[in-house]
């Protein structure tokens, strides 16, 4: 620990005296209100009695710095940014790839279930791949999305009609 850091500060309030504290231990007794902004406080070294706050700024933790810029560019939108929910950025102008997941539901609840599932499993991951820059396995998961609702569709109907014609076959073989 240096000379600074093992330093007394003294504080007064309303020109009573409140105690003195080393410099480590001010950041804590401000956060719990133990001493205030405009308490006064003084060291040795100081001419005078200063503010709490003037020594000891404020310090906002809750609030970030500005993003750092280069020359010429724009900084990215932060994740709470419409265009980077939708997949649109200066980095990346291409919009967010279609997720099939309206109609891979729809082909698990009409059609064939178990391809459905796997139709709705690959839909779900197209977005969240997208955002987080995974464009290459983004576009790859909506395509294998578009196929297996392919799939599920045409299964689904395949399946109906084969179970139609059956239902038709033993109808007739029962009235004969």
């Amino acid at each position: 620990m240096n000379g600074m850091e093992s330093r007394l500060f003294f504080f007064a309030r309303d020109g009573q005296r409140i105690g003195d504290f080393p410099k480590q231990d001010i950041p804590a007794k401000i956060a719990s209100g133990e001493i205030r902004p405009t308490d006064l406080t003084w060291a040795s070294g100081m001419a005078d009695w200063q503010p709490v706050a003037r020594i000891f700024p404020p310090i906002d933790n809750d609030v970030p710095p500005p993003l750092p810029t280069t020359s010429g560019t724009k900084p990215e939108a932060p994740l709470s940014s419409p265009a980077v929910v939708v997949g649109i950025s200066a980095a990346n102008p291409v919009p967010l790839p279609k997720t099939y997941l309206v109609w891979a539901i729809l082909g698990t609840m009409f059609c064939c279930i178990p391809f459905g599932i796997v139709s709705i499993i690959y839909a779900s991951k197209v977005e969240s791949l997208w955002i987080s820059g995974r464009h290459a396995e983004a576009l790859a998961a909506s395509k294998s999305a578009r196929t297996w609702v392919i799939v599920t569709a045409v299964l689904g109907v395949v399946l109906n009609l084969i179970v139609v014609f059956a239902y038709g076959i033993v109808a007739v073989s029962i009235k004969s």
